[in-house]
């Protein structure tokens, strides 16, 4: 196998939960070496959310924890000791790049803020992960998926009109700030080996979420008009009831509500004065469903997906977990990858997230099990003995 485009690369890891570690597995998933720094005993947040074999609890058999963590290394390492802030000094020394998804005040209070990074370790590329960023009054305001969903627009924009706001699915914005802080990780990397000087990058969710709906902040600063759930009825956005599922359908130009009609035998709707516009369609929007739904009752949702699509119409199947596994699309791409956990078994994940021909993405090795790289780490990189590894031990520090 090729070494990976970032081969060349040692990540010192100190996130928990989602962001973090999804920035730092893509960076492990194309050769980096990535030492995850976990609390004693409990080790990351995920261990404990599952999805878990059987739904029996198994910190070290969750899925999210293990999909997060392949091809990384565990230490262990007590962050409130003094004995573990200054094995942490050095495996910082050790390394090219650190990623941090620890509150402002954590780091300020650890002392590998910016500025102490900086001072204390030159050279040393450094991303932060947060809620709100590194400065401004919400700094340090406690934050989850919800909330920041809400807070970036992503609610109002989200459900039916007549119902409360939604937030976007799952950890989707979580992901979607990792795959940000990864990128962005490797251009602080690129700037501090060209200048041979500290650099950071400050990176912030609530800003992520904000950017990921550009459309709605810039309509209102142009035209005063705050978009909201339901602004676009269908047939200019649309789920549509079949008879396994539901469909997507969405009519971006006066091409694709033409195709429509000819696709769904509505061809009379072409000729009706209340058509011709989008605000008349809007208008008649529950008979527009209710006709389409007609067409859609006596087919599934693979039939209807392939069929929009001929008509050259934006169709899309809303698909669940088993249509994701069996699809034709990512199965020919080998997209879905198998991993094989000593905990876990065997189990289906999610594989290269994009794909580079000199560097490709390769799953070395299973989410280990928490301080499972200690001794090689500490002893073996660090250079520590024994009898240095077993008081550090009693001291609670590793």
């Amino acid at each position: 196998m090729t070494a990976g485009a970032l081969s060349h690369i040692r990540v010192l890891d100190l996130t928990s939960h989602i962001s973090g570690p999804y920035c730092t597995k893509l960076l492990a998933d194309y050769g980096a070496e990535v030492i995850k720094i976990e609390r004693p005993g409990t080790g990351d947040a995920t261990r404990r959310m599952g999805p878990f074999p059987s739904d029996e609890p198994d910190p070290e058999a969750s899925g999210r924890y293990v999909y997060l963590n392949s091809n990384k290394k565990s230490v262990t390492l007590n962050l409130r000791s003094s004995s573990g802030r200054a094995i942490l000094h050095r495996l910082l020394d050790a390394s090219h790049l650190t990623v941090i998804s620890l509150t402002p005040a954590a780091m300020d209070r650890i002392g590998i803020d910016p500025v102490s990074l900086a001072k204390d370790h030159p050279g040393l590329a450094s991303v932060s992960i947060t809620n709100f960023g590194l400065s401004g009054p919400y700094r340090d305001y406690k934050a989850d998926h919800m909330t920041l969903c809400a807070m970036g627009g992503w609610a109002q924009y989200l459900g039916r009109k007549e119902l409360p706001p939604l937030q976007a699915g799952l950890d989707l914005i979580l992901q979607v700030s990792g795959l940000r802080a990864a990128s962005t990780a490797i251009g602080v990397y690129g700037q501090s080996q060209w200048t041979g000087q500290a650099h950071h990058a400050d990176v912030s969710i609530f800003e992520t979420v904000t950017e990921m709906l550009p459309a709605s902040p810039l309509r209102y600063a142009m035209t005063d008009v705050i978009e909201t759930r339901g602004m676009y009825p269908f047939p200019s956005q649309g789920i549509l009831k079949c008879s396994d599922g539901y469909v997507g359908v969405n009519t971006l130009t006066e091409d694709h509500w033409e195709l429509m009609c000819q696709w769904m035998g509505m061809q009379d709707l072409l000729e009706d004065p209340r058509f011709s516009q989008a605000t008349g369609r809007w208008e008649h929007t529950q008979y527009l469903r209710d006709r389409a739904e007609t067409y859609f009752s006596a087919k599934t949702k693979d039939e209807l997906f392939h069929e929009g699509q001929g008509f050259r119409v934006a169709t899309g199947l809303v698909s669940n977990a088993d249509d994701i596994l069996g699809s034709e699309q990512l199965r020919e791409r080998g997209y879905l990858v198998e991993t094989k956990h000593p905990r876990m078994g065997k189990a289906v994940q999610p594989g290269a997230p994009m794909r580079m021909t000199a560097s490709p993405w390769e799953l070395r090795s299973p989410a280990p099990s928490l301080g499972q790289h200690n001794h090689e780490v500490l002893r073996g990189g660090l250079g520590l003995s024994k009898e240095e590894l077993m008081k550090l031990r009693e001291q609670g520090a590793i």
